[in-house]
């Protein structure tokens, strides 16, 4: 499968000099390129929402995909979550102990972001490592968390002899900064 193949291009300079005559010389660039193939690599990454609310949850989906023909060594899936400023929030821990050969291996897990998780890209950071702990295969993958502007407002009236007190009080349960917030009470 293409998915589990790196590839790496080198250039080198090659010269050449006649041993008879010294003034017959010449150079050249070759590039080379190689290919890396690996046993088992992350083919895919996918989520079951393209975006979320703050207080929501996502499933995501990492799919490892094995193209020989005989099964796997034990590998380790690490799905971190990553914060907006890369502080990571979450890891989920896999041991998958083979992927069959020309087989896939599927792992699902479920985040759920903050009431106040702030809007913008978070990233999930999938690792796949070896018994020794060499990474194989690595990949990473934005996600958005919305922006929600959540005004609740609560009134309380409290009467006393020929008084009246009104208490409201105002409370932003989104995660943006709420701006010309208008309080109205007529008397």
């Amino acid at each position: 499968a293409a998915e589990c193949v790196e590839e790496f291009s080198n250039l080198f300079t090659v010269g050449a000099q006649s041993l008879s005559d010294s003034a017959l010389k010449s150079s050249g660039t070759i590039k080379l390129t190689t290919e890396r193939t690996f046993q088992v690599c992350i083919s895919n990454i996918k989520f079951d929402k393209d975006f979320v609310q703050p207080g929501q949850t996502t499933t995501i989906t990492v799919i490892i995909t094995n193209p020989a023909e005989s099964n796997s060594l034990p590998v380790t899936l690490i799905t971190a979550v990553k914060s907006i400023s890369g502080d990571t929030l979450q890891t989920f821990t896999d041991r998958i102990e083979a992927v069959h050969g020309r087989g896939i291996s599927q792992t699902s897990h479920q985040y759920t972001f903050g009431q106040f998780s702030a809007s913008g890209f978070y990233t999930f950071q999938i690792t796949l490592k070896d018994d020794s702990g060499k990474i194989i295969s690595e990949k990473s993958i934005q996600y958005r968390v919305g922006s929600v502007e959540k005004i609740i407002q609560t009134k309380e009236i409290a009467y006393g002899f020929l008084s009246q007190k009104i208490t409201i009080k105002v409370r932003n349960d989104g995660n943006e900064l709420a701006n010309n917030v208008i309080v109205k009470e007529t008397i």
